[in-house]
């Protein structure tokens, strides 16, 4: 099975199990009820939570339904839950935006997510890939999959154990651009520069140059290694992969309640009183704890 190295849904895991273990967890249930003063564009609260993603809904829910703190706000720019998991449809079809894998079942949490909230999914067959080059179809055993096979089967396996060979060692990291040429690689042909950005940059949202050499193979271990699972499924749902976060909103009662939409952040500050919101429209928010989901 050709396995790749880790999508972005491995850093919106990360975050969202970060959530639940923010300063917020110190409040009781005995803080102010909140909601929307008399004031439409001014509100106070105790927990204020930037962004509807992954994180900040995963956050909403621990705070109400596991630490029973309810007065708390979330403030989102669109019009909508979901972060960076958004959709679309051409014709009746439903196009993912961002996310779009499972990447390794396993112990993954979003796995554990997807089936909770019955989000449709198939496996993806990576040992049935069709090869394209600026001929056209190449078919199997051409230059591109040579490329491919030596990249996952080769390069990255022995990349990888120079990367834990210099973290045991505390040796400074390096770039994945330089981990690679430590395996051996240097790709020229227009194959080979196609299979680096297929097991890299797709996967990881940016050049081998920008990435860290020791952090990259860490994400992948963790990923499809320690989880006891390399398997990747392909969300398919016409609700959108984001129903995994649809779904928890509806556990948090009066959620409807403790959102604003459309609401653009453009200054945040801190003082021994708390933290002072300002959003584009005018809108200012004051609260004793903020959750930054977004940068």
């Amino acid at each position: 099975m050709h396995t790749p190295i880790p999508l972005v849904l491995t850093l919106t895991l990360t975050l969202s199990l970060l959530a639940t273990s923010t300063p917020a967890q110190k409040l009781t249930s005995t803080d102010k009820q909140t909601n929307p003063k008399p004031n439409p564009a001014n509100y106070n609260t105790t927990v204020l939570i930037l962004g509807a993603g992954m994180t900040g809904i995963t956050a909403a829910r621990s705070l109400a339904n596991e630490l029973n703190i309810t007065d708390f706000l979330i403030v989102e720019a669109r019009h909508e839950v979901g972060g960076r998991m958004q959709n679309t449809k051409i014709g009746s079809t439903t196009i993912e935006l961002g996310a779009n894998w499972i990447q390794s079942l396993g112990t993954n949490p979003i796995w554990a997510l997807a089936q909770k909230y019955g989000v449709k999914n198939t496996p993806s067959i990576w040992s049935n890939i069709d090869y394209f080059t600026g001929g056209g179809w190449e078919g199997p055993g051409g230059k591109l999959q040579q490329a491919m096979d030596r990249f996952e089967e080769e390069i990255f396996p022995q990349a990888a154990i120079e990367a834990g060979r210099r973290e045991q060692l505390g040796l400074p990291d390096l770039s994945m651009r330089a981990g690679l040429r430590l395996a051996g690689w240097t790709p020229l042909t227009p194959e080979e520069l196609t299979a680096e950005y297929f097991f890299h940059d797709w996967e990881m949202g940016e050049a081998p140059v920008e990435s860290g050499f020791i952090g990259t193979v860490n994400s992948h271990n963790e990923t499809f290694i320690e989880s006891g699972s390399d398997e990747n499924n392909l969300c398919v749902d016409s609700r959108g992969f984001k129903q995994i976060i649809v779904g928890q909103t509806e556990e948090i009662e009066g959620f409807s309640k403790k959102i604003l939409y459309n609401k653009v952040v453009e200054t945040i500050e801190y003082s021994k009183q708390g933290v002072k919101v300002m959003a584009k429209d005018g809108t200012v928010i004051h609260a004793d704890y903020a959750l930054c989901t977004f940068s």
